[in-house]
């Protein structure tokens, strides 16, 4: 919660007027032996951030990356007669087990990319409590 006085002395007359001529007001509070550690720590806080959102983002569109080319090579696979005649029909079935294999082999690497992705995802909302608290 802020203060609505903008300075220590603005305070003090207020804090006076309440009590009165014998009231006493300590010392004044010393922010200036802090305030050179707390703008270094933000501006470290604040890079720190930048540097997590940048990495989350590049780590996503790696994923998204990973993703397409995984429906591309199962597609190209799929299209594809593998080297044989599709017109031969021992060689369409040796064309349609390998592709189903190689398929199933390239879609097997579709879980352990969903899985990343729900993992980074899951950093969403931390990550913008992390940017909610940046020092502006």
């Amino acid at each position: 919660m802020g203060s609505p006085y903008y300075s220590w002395d603005a305070a003090v007359d207020a804090a006076m007027k309440i009590l009165g001529k014998k009231g006493k007001i300590p010392d004044k509070l010393n922010q200036d032996k802090h305030r050179a550690g707390l703008v270094k720590c933000f501006k470290e806080y604040n890079a720190a951030v930048d540097a997590l959102q940048s990495k989350i983002q590049a780590f996503q569109e790696l994923m998204s990356a990973r993703k397409e080319a995984i429906k591309q090579a199962m597609d190209a696979i799929s299209k594809s007669n593998l080297g044989l005649d599709p017109k031969n029909d021992d060689d369409k079935n040796k064309i349609k087990q390998a592709q189903d294999l190689m398929n199933e082999f390239i879609d097997g690497c579709n879980g352990p990319t969903d899985d990343m992705i729900k993992y980074v995802d899951r950093l969403d909302p931390p990550m913008k409590s992390l940017v909610a608290f940046k020092a502006t």
